[in-house]
């Protein structure tokens, strides 16, 4: 049992990219789970009490059997989120069914990213596995608690000086519409910033560099649309900023352990759900 309100344990950790094609079909939850989705871009649109809501990065959705996954999104900003799949003996709501992070976008980052990638290496290190079910499961509680501190509807705000503003614009279109900058040659023409400012703001505020980070996207885009949608291989690699499917398929192996195509077979977001 994990810390509490019915949690017993994880059983997958994914993400999902909602198609800007059509409109994705919602999954009803099974018996024994909660799922959680927590949105990382796009715009949700969620029926609350009565009251259609727009919602955002950072929202998180908790679903117990019975529920349906988020589905209503737009094709000019469709969705994005990472799944936590827990097995459950819950029978009644304890938590909100729609909370938010309320911590900034570098910890909602560190937080998927490092979730993620324990996750996929239990294999290797199964000693992990309480440490990371009651990290996930501990994180996402306290967020989803503190919902009376802030609404999980509005945009995110972008607050700081004119560099920390900027670096949230690059990072929001990005978000938005990776395929716009696929290098860092793009990054300062479509923002109008020269390119010693642009690494001297990563340097800055990320201690990295501009390539380095815009790959980490790029790759973090890859396999949401691997695990989420029948795209050919070639065409996720064009999508994601890669000119040459070869060089997709080399870094790609190299910063996740698998081949995409094989990442694909092993690893899909609703894969134990029915319709």
């Amino acid at each position: 049992m994990l810390i509490g309100h019915g949690l017993e344990s994880l059983k997958k950790i994914v993400f999902y990219a909602a198609p800007s094609e059509y409109s994705p079909t919602p999954y009803t939850i099974p018996e024994g789970v909660q799922l959680v989705e927590v949105l990382t871009a796009g715009v949700v649109f969620f029926d609350v009490d009565g009251v259609q809501r727009t919602c955002r990065r950072g929202t998180i959705f908790w679903h117990l059997p019975g529920d349906k996954t988020i589905c209503q999104t737009t094709r000019k900003e469709p969705y994005r989120c990472m799944v936590f799949h827990f097995r459950s003996s819950a029978v009644s709501r304890t938590l909100p069914r729609v909370s938010t992070w309320r911590s900034s976008d570098q910890s909602l980052d560190e937080f998927l990213n490092t979730a993620h990638r324990v996750f996929f290496n239990l294999d290797k290190f199964p000693e992990q596995r309480p440490i990371l079910e009651n990290y996930c499961a501990s994180e996402l509680i306290m967020h989803a608690l503190q919902l009376k501190d802030r609404s999980p509807y509005a945009p995110q705000c972008i607050d700081g000086d004119d560099t920390e503003k900027l670096l949230a614009s690059i990072i929001a279109t990005v978000e938005r519409t990776p395929e716009l900058l696929p290098n860092t040659q793009a990054m300062c023409d479509i923002l109008k910033i020269p390119r010693n400012k642009l690494f001297a703001l990563f340097k800055e505020k990320l201690q990295t560099t501009p390539h380095q980070w815009l790959r980490e996207k790029q790759l973090q885009h890859a396999r949401s649309l691997l695990e989420s949608t029948p795209l050919a291989i070639k065409e996720i690699a064009g999508m994601c900023g890669f000119e040459h499917v070869e060089v997709f398929h080399r870094c790609f192996s190299k910063h996740f352990g698998e081949t995409p195509k094989n990442y694909r077979i092993n690893h899909f977001a609703y894969q134990d759900f029915g319709k």
